[in-house]
């Protein structure tokens, strides 16, 4: 009984390590990510259409990694692998996006380019949710307090969505209360992408004591 407590011990010790490595290069990741956006931005694309191309490209390349080092966290928790698989699911329909029609106008071409935006914005919910939920699951032993912000951020990210959406529709109806609603929004959305860059970065630092 000895030896099994101590093999756990040991494996879970291993974990620990996995976890703190592999969520610091989580970070420099999203770092690299918003970098990229940055190139992909329509400021960019008026001035520069070849950048535009190369931040998406760079864009898709970053996620795809992002994917590997979830799945390379599998055997920390199985819920890495779960949002690995969204996160996929959500690169390779980035990369059918890019070579979507532009709309120019049409309804038909418009919800085209609409549906993959939805269904792109549901994928990264999806893996947000296994993703934080298994970085809630490693420091549940550790850090409750760390664990419980990682839980709040969820449902923070889970809001500032569900505004999103709804300042978009209130746009239509009502352009100036939609305009109100989706600036924010998106102040609400940058605070919690900063928030997920201070979170992942205290959560390695953490874990690796």
């Amino acid at each position: 009984m000895d030896q099994m407590n101590e093999a756990n011990e040991m494996r879970q010790e291993e974990n620990i390590r996995t976890a703190a490595k592999w969520i610091m290069v989580l970070f420099w990741l999203s770092i690299a990510s918003i970098v990229a956006g940055a190139f992909s931005g329509d400021a960019i694309a008026d001035l520069v259409p070849l950048l535009t191309i190369f931040g998406n490209i760079a864009g898709l390349a970053v996620s795809a990694a992002y994917a590997v080092v979830l799945i390379k966290m599998d055997s920390v928790d199985r819920d890495y692998r779960r949002a690995a698989v969204y996160v996929i699911a959500g690169v390779l329909l980035s990369a059918i996006a890019m070579f979507l029609p532009d709309a120019n106008g049409r309804l038909e071409s418009a919800i085209w380019t609409l549906v993959p935006g939805i269904l792109g914005l549901v994928l990264d919910l999806v893996s947000k949710y296994y993703e934080y939920g298994a970085h809630a699951g490693v420091l549940k032993g550790i850090d409750p307090v760390m664990s419980e912000k990682w839980r709040r951020l969820w449902r923070w990210t889970l809001e500032m969505t569900i505004g999103l959406i709804i300042g978009a529709v209130a746009s239509v109806l009502a352009p100036i209360l939609g305009l109100l609603i989706l600036i924010v929004v998106v102040i609400g959305l940058l605070v919690v992408g900063v928030l997920r860059l201070v979170y992942l970065y205290q959560t390695a630092r953490r874990l690796a004591g």
